[in-house]
């Protein structure tokens, strides 16, 4: 990702739920305060919040993973904030 616009709450990727297309699975987004922020609608919403704080101008690869207990977020392969979120569904192929 490359952003050219920061201190706005922005949305980078999102799939949308099949059913509901007001209600997303996942996204990826920026904050206010230029953090990078991935959130997961389960039972309840999960947010992980980066680190580092991103800057205009300069790339960055995002990417989270699961282990079926916790949520992951990288930046730039460096591990960034992980979460315990333990009644996410991987069987019907929602990640």
């Amino acid at each position: 990702m490359n952003t050219n616009q920061l201190n706005a709450n922005q949305t980078i990727l999102i799939k949308d739920l099949p059913s509901d297309a007001s209600a997303y699975n996942y996204r990826f987004s920026l904050n206010q305060d230029n953090r990078l922020v991935f959130s997961y609608l389960s039972s309840q919403e999960y947010d992980l919040l980066s680190s580092s704080i991103i800057t205009s101008g300069k790339w960055y690869f995002a990417s989270m993973s699961y282990n079926n207990s916790n949520l992951y977020l990288y930046l730039n392969g460096r591990l960034e904030n992980t979460l315990s979120a333990s009644d996410i569904s991987t069987t019907d192929g929602s990640l």
